[in-house]
């Protein structure tokens, strides 16, 4: 039977933060290494809040570049970060198979709101998930797709 460790993450980044390019460029993608020195961005982000990135000195930076799912909460948003040790203590069951989902019908109707600017380039992929999201909730009818 395997042990259980106990992995430090927070040790790990630190352990390894010194040679995260040269690691980077050894394992994962030496060109975009290249790419992060020649434009001066090989400062080494250490720490995000919100919106900011932090460099190895504390300088901040406003990251208006990232946006894979980073800025609908922004960084470390506390909510989130109580949700999550919320469901790691819990050890519930994850990526089952064969079960269901005891969280379907979570999402209160209401909370369904799209807001859409006026003369934005929206791409149709974007309605079609609002509306998959609406019958998740089982109330098509009562989702709010507003354009402003």
């Amino acid at each position: 039977m395997l042990e259980r460790q106990n992995y430090d993450i927070a040790a790990i980044f630190e352990e390894r933060e010194k040679s995260r390019f040269e690691l980077h460029g050894r394992f994962l993608n030496e060109q975009m290494v290249r790419v992060l020195r020649t434009i001066g961005y090989d400062v080494g982000f250490r720490r995000g809040t919100g919106q900011y990135l932090y460099d190895r000195t504390g300088a901040r930076y406003l990251d208006l570049l990232s946006g894979f799912g980073v800025f609908g909460i922004g960084r470390n948003h506390p909510a989130l970060r109580t949700a999550l040790e919320s469901v790691l203590d819990a050890e519930l069951p994850n990526l089952v198979q064969m079960d269901v989902s005891t969280l379907a019908g979570l999402l209160p109707p209401e909370a369904i709101t799209v807001e859409i600017v006026e003369g934005a380039r929206v791409p149709p992929n974007v309605f079609e998930d609002i509306s998959r999201l609406a019958r998740m909730t089982h109330r098509l009818a009562e989702t709010v797709v507003r354009v402003a």
